[in-house]
């Protein structure tokens, strides 16, 4: 189980985490570049060019927080997908306030 949980940090980074929301982004991730919100059981993969919902479903109010911190901080994310696509570790973002 130790060992699923070190490979899931290092295949899955999470980038923030506020409000019970949980955002991650995946090494090797399909285009279009996107991050990936969990909250509880449902998740969301918004396209971070356009902040479009890319799939997936999550409550009005977590998806609300989302996309306002997506806003604040979608040049950072973007940065964040090229690191992830070539590999290299990431750097966590401030949660919304």
């Amino acid at each position: 189980m130790y060992l699923l949980q070190i490979w899931y940090s290092l295949t899955v980074p999470e980038i923030t985490s506020f409000y019970g929301i949980r955002i991650t982004m995946y090494y090797n991730d399909h285009l279009p570049p996107h991050f990936h919100a969990e909250y509880g059981d449902d998740e969301i993969l918004i396209e971070i060019n356009t902040l479009n919902i890319y799939a997936g479903e999550i409550p009005r109010r977590a998806l609300r927080f989302t996309l306002e911190w997506a806003t604040q901080n979608q040049t950072a994310l973007q940065q964040l997908w090229e690191l992830c696509r070539a590999g290299q570790p990431l750097h966590k973002l401030l949660p919304l306030e």
